[in-house]
């Protein structure tokens, strides 16, 4: 997916930065019809003009300059049901807990035009106790074929999605005290293959994890990165 970060204070939105997030997963099917999903997912921040990566970032709330720190999301695996829900219940990973509630609507089906919806809230905390809560809000559409997804000789099926997305500030970003909270819109697509994501997450990838990009499917069996947003 790509998209753009915003901070929002009341009603006011500020662009922060781009962003650029791609998820390697795994799907392991289980006997009845169950599966499990094992994904490890990596964001890079940008620069809204120049369009480089973030390694430094001056925040407009409080004119401090910050060190930028956003490491991978996992691994982790979740397991769904015959009928793709999702077992709910919170998880550990990678040193925080993330405990999640999910609502899939029921699909919205136009001609060969299919739209499915998940809405979730999940809230993250370190297993230490230590700091506060990170709370997530996502709306997630995703877009494909009626016929891909009734044909019963397709294992993989190509869509598209949209993601909306606010949250608590992230701990890097230095906020102590300002009010308010980030706010994120994002397109994407689902892909079969690593060579098949988009050029720039790869090169952002080679440079910043390249040992997630020289085997990425290797990168599921790794421990999981330490999570403290």
């Amino acid at each position: 997916m790509v998209g753009t970060k915003l901070g929002q204070v009341e009603a006011e939105t500020t662009p922060l930065f781009d962003m650029h997030v791609g998820t390697i997963g795994r799907i392991t099917h289980k006997p009845g019809g169950a599966l499990s999903v094992t994904s490890v997912e990596v964001v890079f921040y940008t620069d809204l003009k120049t369009g480089a990566q973030l390694k430094q970032w001056r925040n407009p709330y409080t004119g401090a300059t910050v060190e930028v720190s956003h490491g991978p999301l996992g691994p982790e695996t979740i397991a769904f049901g015959a009928d793709t829900r999702k077992a709910i219940g919170p998880r550990e990973v990678g040193g925080a807990i993330i405990d999640a509630r999910a609502f899939d609507a029921d699909a919205v089906v136009v001609g060969d035009d299919a739209w499915a919806r998940t809405v979730s809230t999940v809230t993250v905390t370190q297993k230490s106790g230590a700091g506060r809560p990170f709370f997530v809000n996502e709306w997630v559409m995703y877009q494909g074929s009626t016929a891909d997804i009734l044909a019963a000789d397709k294992p993989f099926i190509h869509a598209r999605s949209q993601l909306h997305e606010i949250t608590s500030w992230s701990k890097w970003m230095a906020m102590g005290a300002q009010p308010g909270n980030l706010t994120a819109k994002c397109i994407g697509a689902k892909v079969s293959a690593y060579a098949e994501m988009p050029e720039r997450w790869r090169a952002l990838m080679s440079e910043a994890h390249p040992e997630i990009a020289r085997d990425p499917v290797g990168s599921l069996d790794r421990p999981a990165a330490k999570l403290d947003r």
